[in-house]
């Protein structure tokens, strides 16, 4: 249960927030697999693997809510049970250059 109410969330500052690359599994829909197929399968090799960049807005021992884009007043954002996730890997933004830059903290 998400013990925080996302209507007081602030809206990111998503152009200076930090990023991460998230990866997860993800409820997905198979058209004409056989059930034996299925049958067969474990359950976590039926979900699909997803992955995006953002932000985390919140994170709990149960769930995982990023945002992905801002655009004026709208935000998408994802609640990603953390049973499903596979990696959080921050990234590092580099100059024009190429040049990698110190992370801010």
């Amino acid at each position: 249960m998400i013990t925080v109410k996302l209507k007081d969330l602030e809206t990111p500052d998503f152009l200076h927030s930090p990023k991460y690359l998230f990866r997860w599994r993800d409820a997905t829909s198979y058209h004409r697999k056989k059930m034996s197929e299925i049958r067969s399968s474990t359950p976590t090799s039926l979900l699909s693997e997803a992955q995006t960049i953002g932000v985390k807005l919140y994170e709990d021992k149960n769930v995982l809510v990023i945002c992905t884009e801002v655009c004026d007043d709208e935000v998408d954002i994802t609640a990603i049970p953390k049973s499903w996730l596979i990696e959080v890997r921050s990234l590092r933004w580099s100059d024009s250059n190429g040049k990698k830059k110190a992370k801010k903290k």
